[in-house]
């Protein structure tokens, strides 16, 4: 997430994101409104959730957003 944000800055607008970590059984939920994060939450009541990343941001070219975090599920819809 921080390269996301680092790669964005200014023009990030928000981020959500469904993370696996080792060290916990649920799913965790990060989120971001511009470069600033909220704390990581546990989706106790959505166990299965899949991973995933949502970026919102203005100007922002979806292939060098890809390159920037290459080991992320990046999609783009337009």
């Amino acid at each position: 997430m921080d390269n996301v944000a680092g790669f964005c800055g200014g023009r990030l607008l928000r981020l959500k994101a469904v993370v696996r970590v080792s060290d916990s059984v649920e799913p965790i939920l990060i989120q971001s409104v511009g470069t600033t994060f909220s704390a990581p939450q546990r989706l106790t009541r959505q166990p299965d959730a899949p991973e995933s990343i949502i970026v919102i941001a203005r100007d922002v070219d979806a292939q060098a957003l890809r390159a920037a975090v290459p080991d992320a599920p990046v999609e783009v819809l337009a």
